[in-house]
């Protein structure tokens, strides 16, 4: 009915592009403006180990989201102008790289925030995992490198309906997968935070159990939709109640906008700073520094604080298991007190000492 009429309007189309350049814009200032601050902070917290990883994770996360509202604000613009041509092969495949590429660019830097999930989760249980940077950036060499094959082999071949079901598939693919692993690791993470830090940062906490939940949920949406059209019987990816641009839109708003828009909430400085980035990494950093360790040690058997005994239980099945097999009782592990003698921890480190030069 009128509804229908409405969703299918041309000038509802055009409008409802310019709003979605408009709010891409704005997310790209405001993304470009929490870049500027993270570079103002990082050389002032450069002896600090803890806070020089929590700003190159969010550098280098902002960076990948501003390139990817970027892309999008520059491929709606692109499909702004592809809409007033004649429909050529040549158009329509550039205008099919041109959804693309920003939400390949969008599920990479969200891999960057898994990416931290991931370290904060597997720091918990005292674990070195060296492979898990190397595997990110290879899953999205992959993925990269099997788009731009598809779209040069569709291009030199002229087979823009190949080119445009593939990158259907792709994006599928790659949204399920990081649905998966953004909620598995993040809810596990949060859980496994010590129940005291979960208390005194409550607020924190809230906020990133939101996002671990909203985020997968709108990332399923979509993978699901285009797995769906890809192995279904249907011939057109639109529905027939609603214009191209107006369904595009809507994908790219809920799937892609609002999850921006919620990192940035969760997740990034306001003035005066909460610094709600760097309080999990700061607590994980917290256990190792009572343990007088550096990165990741994977050692079960290094001295712990006794108060964070409960708080890591990977830590203290590991040192149940050591003893078990023959070796030392309660405290006493390798690099303890001679005699078996109870761990003394060393005195607190300010985590905003600076180092000797």
């Amino acid at each position: 009915g009128k509804m229908k009429s409405f969703l299918l309007s041309e000038e509802v189309a055009t409008k409802f592009l310019y709003i979605q350049i408009v709010v891409f814009v704005i997310l790209s200032a405001l993304t470009w403006q929490q870049i500027l601050k993270f570079q103002r902070m990082l050389p002032q917290t450069g002896s600090v180990p803890v806070n020089v990883a929590g700003a190159k994770t969010r550098l280098a996360f902002g960076s990948l989201l501003l390139a990817a509202n970027l892309s999008r604000c520059i491929a709606l613009f692109c499909e702004w102008v592809v809409i007033r041509r004649p429909a050529t092969t040549q158009f329509t495949w550039i205008g099919f790289c041109a959804r693309t590429v920003p939400a390949l660019l969008f599920m990479t830097a969200f891999s960057v925030v898994v990416l931290f999930w991931a370290q904060v989760y597997y720091a918990g249980y005292m674990l070195s995992v060296p492979a898990l940077r190397p595997l990110t950036v290879l899953l999205n060499v992959i993925s990269w490198a099997a788009f731009f094959l598809v779209a040069g082999l569709t291009a030199f071949w002229g087979d823009v309906e190949t080119f445009r079901d593939d990158s259907i598939l792709l994006i599928g693919i790659m949204n399920v997968f990081l649905a998966a692993t953004f909620g598995c690791f993040g809810l596990r993470a949060m859980n496994g935070l010590p129940d005291d830090f979960a208390l005194r940062r409550r607020d924190v906490i809230v906020k990133i159990y939101f996002l671990c939940t909203a985020c997968p949920v709108l990332f399923t949406i979509r993978g699901i939709y285009n797995l769906w059209y890809y192995f279904s019987s249907e011939l057109s990816f639109y529905p027939a109640w609603a214009a191209p641009v107006v369904f595009d839109g809507g994908i790219f708003l809920l799937c892609e906008a609002v999850p921006s828009a919620l990192i940035i909430f969760v997740f990034w400085h306001r003035s005066p700073p909460p610094r709600d980035f760097d309080a999990v990494q700061e607590e994980i950093w917290k256990h190792r520094r009572d343990r007088d360790l550096g990165f990741f040690d994977s050692n079960p058997h290094t001295p712990l604080n006794p108060q964070y005994a409960g708080a890591l239980p990977g830590h203290h099945q590991r040192s149940q298991q050591y003893a078990g097999a023959g070796g030392p009782q309660g405290n006493a592990y390798p690099g303890s007190q001679p005699g078996g003698s109870e761990y003394v921890p060393p005195p607190p480190v300010s985590m905003h000492a600076q180092q000797p030069g």
